[in-house]
């Protein structure tokens, strides 16, 4: 049983999916859009699918846990393949880069529902994320993409409670963002960069870190880590190994950011307004990869 106070805005948010008929729902595997599939699938049954977007800034390993996912809530599903690094304005990296992201997912996911006649494309957008620089969320206003969370006013602690209260394996899972946003504003992106980036964010989960993030900076590796972690990485054997491997991916060098790496923090981060000199000035640990 569902308990109060989660339990009205729970029974609102089954009745505005039910008023869609059917949707189409944009599925990353993260609390949000997983607490949307698990709702929508149990409202509407086969006339809910959630669609996730494959490209060069979405892990692999974060594909893997989004289809297991959907499998495991029961709901359909596919993948499509998404085409934001074509795009000019994306790879260039001028602040707006979420916008043409957005547009492109929504965009195909568009093709989808006309092709499979569905009524609503959903997200899980919800309060806590409204505010700041948000072009993703410009984007999905401009192709009227529906956002039951909000109109059913969750907060994402909200969306974490009902996710818990309903046993979903990823209640807590930390927040992600996809992987251009460890790219610097101005710093244009790349598929290279981005799989270096992937595989340096996959040797620390490898080492047991769960919430971190690895910055781009050419050819430096900005670490960010929640201060709890920090003594962790400064044992000499983990040290070592991450160096090396980084190293081994093509960074020459590997720095920690002195300012810890903040919880919850991708809505600001999704759009990533950092820049070089932000970089220079918070202060870093500098690993040198050519030394032992």
């Amino acid at each position: 049983m569902i308990l109060r106070p989660i339990q009205q805005k729970y029974t609102n948010l089954q009745q505005i999916i039910k008023s869609y008929k059917s949707v189409i729902i944009g599925f990353s595997g993260g609390v949000d859009s997983t607490l949307l599939a698990k709702v929508a699938y149990d409202t509407l049954d086969n006339r809910s699918l959630a669609v996730i977007g494959i490209s060069p800034s979405y892990p692999k390993r974060e594909e893997k846990e989004a289809i297991q996912l959907a499998e495991t809530i029961g709901i359909p599903y596919i993948t499509i393949a998404t085409h934001e690094m074509d795009i000019e304005e994306y790879r260039r990296n001028q602040g707006e880069r979420c916008y043409y992201c957005k547009r492109e997912l929504y965009g195909l996911l568009q093709k989808v529902k006309e092709k499979y006649d569905f009524n609503e494309i959903i997200d899980g957008t919800h309060l806590s994320d409204l505010g700041g620089h948000r072009p993703g969320f410009r984007a999905t206003e401009e192709l009227n993409i529906k956002k039951p969370f909000i109109e059913a006013s969750f907060t994402k602690e909200d969306i974490r409670t009902l996710a818990h209260e309903l046993s979903l394996p990823n209640w807590d899972k930390p927040a992600f963002a996809c992987l251009s946003s460890r790219f610097p504003t101005g710093t244009n992106i790349n598929t290279e960069a981005l799989l270096m980036v992937e595989q340096g964010e996959q040797v620390l989960y490898d080492l047991g870190f769960r919430q971190f993030r690895l910055r781009f900076h050419q050819d430096i590796a900005r670490i960010q880590l929640l201060e709890e972690d920090f003594t962790k990485l400064f044992k000499h054997q983990v040290r070592i190994t991450l160096t090396n491997k980084l190293k081994e991916i093509g960074f020459s060098f590997v720095t920690l950011d002195l300012i810890e790496y903040k919880k919850e923090s991708t809505s600001i981060e999704s759009c990533n307004l950092q820049t070089h000199n932000d970089f220079i000035l918070t202060g870093y640990a500098l690993y040198d990869t050519n030394s032992s």
